[in-house]
């Protein structure tokens, strides 16, 4: 499936994340990470990200994602929500 809305979740509080999906430039996903930690955790959370997406049948995307501290956890949950949200609004396109 290919997102061909925008969507958000979660937030920038502390500790959370928020993730943007938005129809995207190339085929497959690509995620562009903001996160103060990114130097000893990005792969891990872009990994968290693609993982989710994958699972839940996205396969073109593009992710933004604002991380503030979030656990792994944190970032599957907000990941499903904004999937579960596009999903919602009907706006899948096979």
């Amino acid at each position: 499936m290919e997102i061909s809305k925008t969507v958000q979740a979660g937030s920038l509080e502390s500790s959370d994340v928020l993730i943007t999906l938005a129809p995207p430039e190339s085929k497959g996903i690509t995620i562009h990470l903001k996160s103060d930690l990114e130097e000893q955790f990005g792969d891990s959370i872009r990994s968290k990200i693609e993982e989710t997406l994958r699972k839940l049948g996205i396969t073109d995307a593009l992710c933004y994602a604002e991380d503030n501290g979030a656990l792994d956890c944190t970032i599957e949950a907000r990941t499903e929500a904004a999937v579960y949200k596009y999903q919602k609004e009907g706006e899948i396109a096979k």
